[in-house]
């Protein structure tokens, strides 16, 4: 078995999908032989396609190929090896991999879509229309719908509220246990996978929880409509991680929702509510520019609870708060994929008495359960924004070395 050529070489920006280049594994021996694998040593050199993928058997004198793509998430140089498993001699041949980034330029947002086609008054019709509105306002690009996610957050939603009643305890977070009921996919990528996305073409989720007791008999108390929809997503955008990948430079995503009710102790029942929303870059992510920053909250925004409980997050963004203390509407900033966020000064400032606020900061270097990346940042008020209220965010810093200024304000609901 012999490679062709034997080295591969990339340049893009970060975040972008470089051309496909292409290897060519040809069998010149006499007897047919079997491909039994095909693995890229770096995440960011993608194993794209080809025919040698779908673990062949070459004839003697047949050739198969495989496709590969770099795509950067930082600025420099990156390098790794392409490994294709044979059942000939040698037992596995390699292809030396290597890649340029560049910090990427101009913005590259998607702000048109094909209408998502979610039922017109369903929990997911409500939270994804308040989600891409508020992608849009504050220019984060909208996310096209797939129902290939919309499946994956559909199996997620089921296994996380049926394990919860039959379980008789609260089943949360993005991972699933093969040993329990409804299980598709230990992460979202493979739940991805499962429903025809791409296989291992990563994805993000979010999902929100709420578990309601009522008296046996009587008929489940929360209504699947908008509304609970939109209080749901309400929930998730005033939350820490997933704020985070609800605002990821995603293209495509899927939404679901369900509920059902099933016993509970004694005398009475319960009804389970889960909402999942799943997001992917696709390997391209979109890109708002170097040295540009978006913010979550922006200016106008409104309708904030203004509070935040972070020991009562599935993944606690402060482990030192450990009781039920509240906090405010947290406030994130995102520059693009790869790049360097750094936030140098910021304060918030309560309108009506010019009051300040004091600001708690998390960052990739505080992260203590490490999901943030070093293109993003929260800025926490440490104490709960009162109702009625419109706030001043001021914040500057610098976005991959250039500097940012951002100054809005927001308002809490009445």
């Amino acid at each position: 078995m012999t490679l062709s050529p034997n080295a591969l070489a990339f340049s893009t920006s970060v975040g972008l999908p470089s051309a496909a280049q292409t290897v060519t594994l040809s069998n010149g021996t006499g007897s047919a032989l079997p491909v039994t694998g095909v693995t890229s040593s770096s995440a960011v050199f993608n194993v794209a396609g080809g025919t040698c993928t779908t673990s062949p058997t070459l004839a003697a004198g047949q050739s198969c190929n495989v496709q590969v793509t770099f795509v950067p998430v930082t600025v420099g140089d990156a390098s790794g090896t392409l490994t294709i498993a044979t059942g000939g001699t040698p037992a596995s041949l390699a292809v030396n991999l290597s890649g340029t980034a560049t910090a990427s330029t101009g913005p590259d947002l998607v702000t048109s879509v094909t209408p998502a086609t979610y039922l017109q008054g369903s929990v997911e019709r409500g939270a994804w229309d308040l989600l891409m509105a508020a992608r849009s306002a504050c220019g984060f690009g909208l996310v096209q719908q797939d129902t290939r996610l919309d499946t994956a957050a559909a199996s997620h939603a089921r296994y996380l509220a049926q394990n919860s009643i039959d379980r008789n305890a609260a089943a949360l977070g993005p991972s699933e246990d093969p040993s329990w009921s409804y299980f598709t996919g230990a992460t979202p990528t493979a739940r991805g996978g499962a429903a025809g996305f791409p296989t291992g073409q990563p994805v993000v989720e979010s999902s929100h929880a709420l578990g309601l007791f009522y008296v046996a008999g009587q008929n489940p108390p929360l209504a699947l409509n908008s509304n609970t929809g939109i209080a749901s997503m309400r929930a998730l955008l005033e939350s820490i991680y997933n704020t985070a990948n609800l605002f990821t430079p995603a293209r495509v995503g899927g939404i679901a929702a369900t509920a059902p009710a099933g016993p509970s102790l004694s005398l009475l029942s319960q009804q389970q509510f889960r909402l999942v929303v799943d997001f992917s870059t696709t390997g391209n992510p979109q890109r708002l520019g170097n040295g540009n920053v978006a913010t979550w909250p922006c200016e106008g925004v409104g309708g904030f609870s203004g509070a935040l409980d972070p020991a009562n997050e599935v993944l606690n963004p402060f482990p030192d708060v450990t009781g039920p203390v509240n906090y405010g509407t947290p406030i994130y900033l995102r520059t693009d994929l790869g790049a360097t966020l750094t936030v140098q000064a910021a304060s918030l400032t309560r309108i009506a008495d010019a009051s300040a606020v004091p600001l708690r900061s998390l960052t990739r270097a505080n992260d203590a359960n490490s999901q943030l990346g070093s293109h993003e940042a929260f800025l926490v008020p440490t104490q709960p924004l009162p109702r009625g209220s419109t706030y001043r965010l001021n914040a500057t810093g610098t976005a991959n070395g250039v500097a940012f200024t951002k100054s809005f304000t927001f308002a809490t609901a009445p």
